[in-house]
């Protein structure tokens, strides 16, 4: 005995001081590296060569480990994980593979020599445990390696009918249910661990047997070998935690030398109360534009061409969001820019100037002049005010302009309807007196700049007879509290919630929590209808609005009360506060960080066809904005200024940003997202129509609203306007801005060609030409006239020679100059806001 312990004393002894002076060797090489040459810079030192972990901690098992080998270059990155050279100390430690992944072989500590040309680095490893047998977790793996596979998603079994009679949860929201449909459900034949290799879920992700999905992972992959350990150990449940982890991207954002178009990623995550354990293997990674680059499912993400990405990277239910960009030095790419008129262009002129594309220069006064009326009034200018800007030689006339229009009270007419289409404020929902009022309170409310938050707040807090207070209103457009959480959260806060009515959302942060403790702070809403309004046709009730004192949101999962919170998973709202004017508060917080971002996207959208995060009420993770230090500044600026929308809008429309030309420079065609252009769009239903008017001189008659005399200005959609449908005036169903279709087709190439609307109008006997023709004005006076009216220019030699010879030819003036009109009203110039 006492041999036998003193040999073992010894052998003891022995493995600590071989073990000491390993890990001295080790650490001496990790910490003190012996200066080398850059494997791509040359002369260059290697300290600027790193590998990530500098030390891995294995403790069971199948749990491997992803080494990232990457070099600084400057401010860019160039990864060398596939071209690096690995090899384990001692040797059956580990095995590392070519692409740098470790999988653990035996316990013990040692290194990992990782060579690259002729510099050497070594990485410290600890293994422990792996003479157990494996201990699979349903919850934290099989559930991560049926994400991994596909199998729970949209398109496959986690469809709300899943596939072939196999449903799992969407992307694994509920694994209690995956458990039982995986090991209980078709009479167990899915998973058989009496002899694991015969379980379905196996052999058709294997491609051993038929399977829609086709082969989801190789046999000796880490998901396979999961899954297979867990039949094999009798399917263990493991459903008591739900805790989500803390995860950890390497590197959370990157630009990439233009040498090396490929970046490893390594996910690690963390449950509460242990430490980190990498899960790059079982996470899903997702690229938001595929056409630039791709991600594997090991996540390598590899560039098809220049450009910036964002990559998701989900596991289990948390998700990080890494930012890539890869922007190889363009050839004789020289910067040339229009001077900036305000911080707006810093902010965009230095995103182009990284990107190396090249602004177009500003556009001319009648573009210019064309372009702000259109945006801010929604109409075109009239022949006078044209002549007036155009001959002015003041050299801020284009500032003074902007000035003018923000005082016209057609502003606030024009954004008013803007407000009210994604409010959804219609006459099926509201009677029409309800709605004119409601409409009329947001038109002042514009016009006098009141604060948008004060605007928001009065909304939300709003109670009353609809009639006398209109902001109460929004409590019957809005009729149940899961409406209004939806509403509010993508209208004011630009995020869409609807996806965790039913489940957790797929891709994003938000709950069911999330959107039933929001969805509480309406629940003791009181309508009732108010029984003096007698109308004389049918219409909907006017209402009266009440806060009662109490009701309350179940959940669906669990059946209990669920108390009322704002989103991001914040505590509740105290008990003791009025729940609407606790989320008013909460909402418009200078620190929320929605509130302001979707306020100036939004406004930004409007003037540019396009918001700086596109779709403008879609704010996401996994939706990154194209110039995020631009929204953030234009953010803050809204916040500094008592959130004035009348401020902003002038700062972004006195900048150069805002008067560029539409038309492309030599390498910025394609660069509308980041705004080096300005780009052309259709005309809305409202502005077309009331533009064809004004040039004709012959106004619309609207029948529903005779005293309203320009279709910007109506207080609701007419469906039954042929005109107006046909060009995408939004019915008013959703809170989204895509209800508003403004891309051309064939309908409305008909309703111009032959319509009854334009010939209307064109061939009246009064009309603007029936008036030039009585007064007997020249030809070449009708001609800039009708110019003006429709270009807000002058005619070009060009214009002047092609149209006076044409009208000149004909035997009928009036006749001519309508076909004249016509094709000024068909044309491309007149038909797109420039």
């Amino acid at each position: 005995m006492r041999l036998q312990a003193a040999t073992s004393g010894v052998r003891v002894a022995f493995r600590s001081a071989v073990t000491v002076s390993l890990l001295a060797v080790c650490l001496g090489q990790v910490l003190s590296p012996e200066p080398a040459e850059s494997p791509t810079s040359g002369a260059a030192k290697a300290t600027a060569w790193l590998i990530w972990p500098e030390e891995l901690h294995l403790v069971r098992p199948l749990q491997g480990a992803q080494l990232l080998v990457r070099e600084q270059v400057g401010s860019a990155v160039c990864d060398h994980t596939r071209q690096a050279e690995y090899r384990s100390e001692p040797t059956g430690l580990v095995r590392v593979d070519a692409t740098g992944w470790v999988e653990p072989l035996r316990d013990g500590t040692g290194c990992i020599q990782v060579r690259l040309g002729n510099v050497t680095r070594r990485v410290l490893v600890h293994v422990i445990g792996i003479s157990e047998s494996p201990h699979i977790s349903f919850r934290r793996q099989v559930m991560a390696v049926l994400s991994v596979g596909g199998c729970n998603g949209g398109t496959c079994h986690g469809s709300p009918n899943g596939k072939n009679g196999f449903r799992l949860s969407l992307w694994g929201a509920d694994p209690v249910f995956d458990f039982f449909a995986l090991t209980r459900d078709a009479s167990g034949r899915r998973s058989n661990a009496t002899a694991p290799a015969e379980s379905l879920i196996l052999r058709k992700a294997l491609g051993r047997m038929p399977h829609e999905g086709g082969v989801r992972f190789s046999a000796d992959s880490l998901p396979a070998r999961i899954l297979e350990h867990w039949l094999a150990a009798g399917m263990p449940p493991d459903l008591d935690s739900d805790a989500v982890p803390e995860l950890r991207v390497e590197p959370p954002h990157a630009r990439l030398d233009e040498s090396s178009p490929t970046i490893q990623l390594v996910v690690h995550a963390r449950f509460p109360g242990e430490p980190w354990r990498d899960v790059t293997r079982l996470t899903v990674f997702q690229c938001t534009d595929p056409t630039s680059a791709r991600v594997s499912p090991t996540g390598l993400v590899e560039f098809r061409s220049p450009g910036e990405v964002a990559i998701l990277c989900r596991y289990l239910g948390a998700s990080q969001i890494v930012r890539l960009s890869y922007l190889p030095t363009k050839e004789g790419f020289v910067w040339k820019a229009p001077p900036a008129l305000n911080p707006v262009d810093s902010y965009v002129f230095a995103r182009l100037q990284e990107l190396q594309i090249r602004p177009s220069p500003i556009c001319s006064d009648s573009v210019f002049l064309r372009r702000v009326y259109l945006d801010l009034l929604g109409r075109l200018p009239t022949v006078p005010e044209a002549r007036e800007f155009l001959s002015s030689q003041a050299p801020d006339k284009r500032e003074q302009l902007v000035d003018k229009l923000l005082a016209d009270p057609q502003f606030g007419q024009f954004w008013a309807r803007r407000w009210l289409d994604v409010l959804r404020a219609n006459q099926k929902r509201l009677p029409r007196d309800v709605l004119v009022a409601f409409y009329r309170w947001w038109q002042e409310r514009l016009q006098q700049s009141a604060p948008f938050d004060q605007v928001v707040r009065e909304l939300l807090t709003a109670s009353g007879n609809t009639r006398d207070n209109p902001p109460a209103a929004y409590y019957t457009v809005n009729s149940t509290p899961e409406d209004l959480a939806e509403t509010t959260a993508q209208v004011f806060l630009g995020v869409r919630i609807g996806c965790a009515r039913c489940h957790n959302h797929p891709f994003e942060r938000w709950t069911q929590d999330d959107y039933y403790g929001l969805a509480a702070c309406f629940a003791r809403v009181d309508r009732r209808n108010d029984p003096n309004f007698k109308p004389n046709r049918p219409q909907p009730p006017v209402q009266i609005i009440t806060s009662k004192k109490d009701g309350e949101i179940l959940h669906p999962l669990t059946g209990r009360p669920v108390p009322p919170r704002p989103l991001l998973g914040k505590a509740p709202f105290a008990s003791d506060k009025d729940r609407r004017s606790a989320l008013a508060d909460w909402l418009t917080a200078r620190d929320n960080p929605f509130f302001a971002r979707a306020l100036a996207n939004r406004i930004w959208f409007h003037l540019f066809g396009r918001g700086i995060i596109e779709p403008p009420d879609d704010i996401r993770d996994t939706n990154p904005p194209s110039n995020g230090a631009l929204l953030d500044f234009l953010a803050r600026e809204l916040a500094d200024h008592q959130f004035d929308c009348k401020h902003l809008v002038r700062l972004i429309v006195c900048s150069a940003t805002y008067q560029l030309a539409s038309e492309p420079a030599s390498d910025n065609a394609e660069e509308i997202r980041l705004f080096a252009r300005v780009r052309p769009r259709l005309l809305t239903a409202e502005q077309l129509l009331d533009a064809i008017c004004q040039v004709t001189e012959v106004p619309e008659n609207f029948t529903d609203f005779p005293d309203v005399r320009r279709a910007v200005a109506l207080p609701d959609s007419l469906s039954s306007h042929p005109f107006l449908s046909t060009f995408g005036q939004p019915p008013r169903e959703l809170p989204c801005e895509c209800e508003r279709h403004t891309e051309p087709n064939l309908a409305q190439a008909l309703q111009l060609v032959s319509g009854s609307t334009l010939h209307r109008k064109i061939t009246a006997p009064n009309n603007r030409l029936g008036r030039l023709l009585q007064t007997r004005a020249t030809d070449e006076e009708i001609l800039k006239e009708l110019y003006l009216a429709a270009f807000s220019r002058p005619p070009s030699d060009a214009d002047r020679q092609t149209v006076l010879s044409t009208v000149r030819q004909q035997t009928d003036r009036r006749s001519a100059w309508e076909d004249v009109l016509w094709s000024l009203l068909n044309s491309s110039e007149f038909l797109y806001r420039p």
